[in-house]
């Protein structure tokens, strides 16, 4: 056996054995199920071609309807001469012995025996056996059940001949294997027989490249019977189906075939066709008998083993006549319809239906998108109704619309002080508020106005404005003006009973109306209420805090009012005991009591700055705003709090000198600073009880433009991240129950942004904190 074969054995061996436990898997699992068949098809040649394969999926088809069962096919490319090696036998043996009900092979008798001895017992099935084999079968072949064909060409040149009678030749191809030389054989002896008068010419083992020249170099009347080509007499390989295709690719004249798969590629008219199919069927006829117990005969001749069959383009192209053709011929995609008559018209009737569908399609989808979108703005349009009316606070939809026209003209006659302008121009601020429209106003707005009806409020809307009204009314013009499209502001408002209401002043322009103003909503809040629990929980955080300080202030009103005491009893004695002496010591004695009356008098007066300081810091704010010395009133609250810190902390206070001047509410910006010391202290003297090393609280001011700026820091314990992020939340604490209640610097933060200033804080853990107030020297509102 030559190195070649070795290797395509070694081949197969390997391939076989690595799929055997699959297959024994495969197979064990079947059994379990329904009953199956599996039929194992030995493909005995190079490769697989499509006749072949065809043959074996018409034969599994064909199978599954007869037994209604499901049917398996294994599939292997075996030469014969790699059969007749042992070992691949024996591998054969073990992988499907006993685990196919058939075998399926086709025309190759040499190998029968090697089937035979690898699989006995198993049913063999053997398609297309040629006459010339018969004498190499046994009468009754054990397990080999096989039909004799002789394959008839002169069936398809007779057809030839009446299909085409102006043609003045058959030119007849095949190659020089022995299969072909077989068939040759044949057909020169028929055709001389059935043919007389017929110009008949062999092509025999032409070389392809030769072969396709002579072809395409044929005139008209000629025709072509292609047999078959698996070798050229220069022991070139090919496979039928490729030939054929090339041939018919390059022929000027009609080409005729003896297999169903040269029908690919519409490569031939047609013929007495070997048609794979009915080669497939027959085959499994065969198994059904033989799975139902009544197997056919083991050799049975067939003479009409194909069918004549023809491809309608190939007619059409050699203008072949439906008329001519045999009985019972069977014609390949012959159209039905008109479109199958004008392929073209199929194409332009789809493309303007698919235009049509297209359009149906986007008006359903762009009716249903707005549909979904008005039923979108109807349902938002209804929550907004809903949210509008049930809005404790006063709304109002106004349509501003009618201020466009009048800022531009008022922009080209060159106005850009606004506020100004309407100071001196009230009339144009009176155009102004006729120009807007009142869309709507909500349940609470009435509430608010003291207004029974929407109509009583509008008819004496005029009313309910007052000085200030105007001038908040003239800023949301100018703001507007400005560009500006939100706008929160002071103001005030009369109810239709005549109470003046401080309010807050909400406009905002909706989204999409920026340029035309059409849709303005604007919130009015009542702050009357708010503002007085601001006074009262500031007044009564401040009077906490003062409490806080009452045993420090009472202990340093205490020190001198003790030594005032002592002073006053002993001038009281004195006074007794000065007639009795002499004039030196009488002297003496005067001067002793001057003294004593000096201190007294300084001990009273350090009484009244201290009460002074305490009546201002507690007394309710009656909002004077006044021009105020800021060093001045931090030295106030640091001799406050001197008992709150002196024990366990210093304080070093450095004041920034020709601090300028600030506008302000004096009694608030104390109650900041002395919120911000005690909390200092506070903060140190946790630390003071681990480490008992006092600490220091630093305060220092310094101008920064138009702002004053005080920053306190201590030494103290620090805050975290997570503190930090909540100390100016009310009744946020961290201090123990009943230490503290967590408005200190809430109330600070109030009271510093009503200055219109900040105040800001860092911290670090066991570093200590620093806030630093920033406050402008004249805020534009207090």
């Amino acid at each position: 056996m030559s190195s070649k074969n070795n290797i395509i054995i070694s081949i197969i061996l390997c391939s076989l054995f690595l799929s055997n436990h699959v297959f024994a898997a495969a197979h064990d699992s079947e059994s379990i199920e329904k009953k199956s068949y599996n039929v194992l098809c030995l493909n005995q040649g190079i490769s697989l071609t499509h006749w072949k394969l065809q043959m074996f999926t018409s034969c599994k088809v064909e199978l599954t309807k007869l037994l209604g069962a499901t049917v398996n096919l294994h599939i292997e490319n075996i030469s014969t001469k790699a059969l007749q090696d042992i070992d691949l036998r024996q591998l054969l043996y073990k992988r499907y012995n006993g685990k196919v009900d058939f075998i399926l092979t086709r025309r190759k008798v040499s190998s029968l025996k090697m089937i035979q001895k690898t699989f006995p017992g198993i049913p063999v099935i053997v398609t297309n056996l040629d006459k010339a084999d018969e004498s190499q079968i046994e009468q009754s072949p054990e397990n080999i059940y096989t039909t004799i064909t002789r394959i008839c060409p002169t069936r398809t040149a007779k057809a030839m001949v009446r299909m085409l009678p102006h043609a003045n030749r058959i030119i007849v191809i095949a190659g020089s294997d022995s299969f072909a030389e077989g068939l040759i054989t044949h057909a020169k002896e028929e055709m001389k027989a059935r043919l007389k008068g017929v110009n008949i010419e062999y092509w025999i083992g032409i070389p392809l490249a030769d072969l396709l020249k002579r072809v395409h170099n044929l005139p008209t009347g000629n025709m072509i019977l292609f047999l078959t080509m698996a070798r050229d007499s220069i022991n070139e390989h090919y496979t039928s189906n490729d030939v054929v295709m090339k041939i018919g690719a390059v022929a000027k004249v009609p080409v005729f075939g003896i297999a169903s798969s040269y029908f690919q590629g519409n490569s031939i008219v047609g013929g007495y066709i070997d048609s794979a199919t009915i080669v497939g069927g027959r085959a499994a006829r065969s198994m059904a008998s033989i799975a139902k117990g009544t197997p056919p005969p083991h050799v049975a001749e067939l003479k009409n083993y194909g069918q004549y069959q023809f491809e309608w383009r190939q007619l059409q192209r050699w203008n072949i006549s439906e008329d001519l053709l045999p009985v019972n011929s069977v014609i390949f995609n012959k159209p039905n319809s008109f479109f199958d008559l004008h392929p073209t018209a199929k194409y332009i009737l789809a493309s303007i239906l698919t235009g049509a569908l297209i359009l149906i399609i986007a008006f359903i989808v762009y009716w249903k998108k707005r549909s979904v979108f008005i039923n979108t703005i109807t349902e938002k349009e209804k929550r907004y109704r809903s949210l509008f009316e049930s809005s404790h606070l006063s709304l109002w939809e106004e349509d501003m619309s009618g201020l466009v026209p009048i800022i531009k003209r008022l922009k080209d006659k060159g106005v850009t002080n606004w506020i100004d302008f309407f100071e001196k121009h009230p009339e144009e601020l009176q155009h102004c508020a006729e120009a807007v429209k009142i869309v709507d106003i909500n349940k609470a707005t009435l509430v608010l106005h003291e207004a029974e009806s929407k109509e009583e409020l509008f008819d004496n809307l005029a009313k309910t404005f007052s000085k200030r009204s105007w001038e908040v009314f003239g800023l949301e013009v100018a703001s507007l003006a400005q560009g500006k499209r939100h706008l929160m502001v002071d103001g005030e408002i009369k109810t239709l009973t005549g109470k003046t209401l401080g309010i807050l002043v909400y406009i905002d322009v909706l989204a999409g109306y920026e340029e035309t103003l059409e849709r303005v909503i604007v919130t009015i809040v009542d702050r009357t209420e708010k503002r007085n629990l601001e006074k009262e929980l500031s007044q009564a955080q401040k009077l906490e805090a003062i409490g806080s300080l009452a045993a420090g202030v009472a202990h340093e009103i205490n020190t001198p009012l003790q030594y005032i005491n002592v002073n006053l009893s002993f001038i009281s004695e004195a006074i007794t005991e000065i007639k009795d002496l002499n004039d030196h010591e009488s002297s003496l004695l005067v001067q002793e009591i001057h003294e004593a009356a000096k201190d007294s008098i300084a001990g009273t007066n350090n009484i009244n700055a201290i009460v002074k300081a305490m009546k201002r810091l507690a007394h309710p704010s009656q909002g004077e705003i006044q021009t105020t010395d800021f060093n001045e009133l931090i030295q106030t609250v640091i001799m406050l709090t001197q008992n709150e810190w002196k024990f366990h902390a210093d304080v070093n206070f450095e004041p920034s000198e020709d601090l300028m001047m600030i506008t302000c509410i004096p009694s608030k910006l104390s109650q900041v600073i002395l919120n911000l010391i005690v909390n200092a202290s506070h903060a140190i003297e946790a630390s003071f009880k681990e480490t008992s090393t006092k600490g220091i609280i630093d305060i220092k001011t310094y101008e920064e433009s138009q702002y004053i700026v005080c920053e306190i820091s201590d030494t103290g314990c620090g805050m975290s991240d997570d503190v930090l992020k909540n100390i100016f939340d009310p009744f946020y604490t961290t201090k123990e129950i009943g230490m503290g209640t967590g408005q200190g610097l809430s109330i600070a933060l109030s009271i510093v942004n009503h200055h219109k200033g900040s105040l800001n804080v860092q911290s670090e853990i066991g570093s200590g904190t620093t806030f630093t107030i920033r406050l402008p020297v004249e805020p534009s509102e207090v």
